[in-house]
């Protein structure tokens, strides 16, 4: 997708991950294949000072640009319960990097998913001079420690295909972009 934004400045203001949760990030529905549905995603979201902080914060007025920025949020994930993500914004001429990263240890019912740091969401904004906008790349990574989670088939490439995609779609109305009816990834492979 490309942004039609011409600065990173207005990128830093329109962006909720760039240190903001506004625009909220509550409120992102996905399609879940195990339910065959639509499905809250983020129940709720806000920032914090530290990651041991439990009060949200004001979101941040971008007064200017610096190469590194360190924010944290939390959120409360339908499946993985509440979060706290330490959210480093990188900026180099014009082109935006945004690394989210869980500090603390992820478990489901008694099964422990990953350590600390072992699920990263990465957003990527590279800047077009002559298309006057950012190119815009995503990718989720998460290192599963759970032989158990995984025979039981809760977490799977596609689970995470969906959460990407609904992340992406959410973000996009952002910027004028309505990919509402494109909620299903694999829907080809996968009917």
């Amino acid at each position: 997708m490309i942004v039609r934004l011409f600065t990173t400045q207005g990128l830093l203001q329109n962006f909720p991950l760039a240190g903001s949760t506004k625009p909220k990030l509550s409120g992102i529905h996905y399609y879940s294949r195990s339910e065959a549905r639509m499905q809250p995603f983020i129940l709720s979201s806000f920032r914090i000072d530290t990651p041991d902080s439990k009060h949200p914060i004001k979101d941040s007025a971008y007064g200017n640009i610096v190469p590194e920025r360190t924010n944290y949020f939390r959120i409360e994930d339908n499946r993985f319960g509440k979060l706290i993500f330490e959210s480093k914004v990188y900026n180099e001429e014009n082109n935006m990097i945004i690394k989210n990263v869980c500090i603390q240890p992820m478990k489901k019912f008694a099964f422990i998913i990953n350590n600390k740091g072992e699920y990263q969401l990465t957003y990527i904004f590279i800047y077009d001079r002559i298309a006057k906008g950012f190119f815009y790349y995503a990718f989720h990574a998460m290192r599963i420690r759970s032989d158990s989670i995984l025979k039981l088939g809760l977490l799977r490439p596609e689970n995470f295909a969906n959460r990407l995609r609904a992340i992406t779609i959410h973000m996009a109305k952002y910027f004028s972009i309505d990919w509402s009816d494109k909620n299903r990834p694999f829907e080809v492979l996968f009917p």
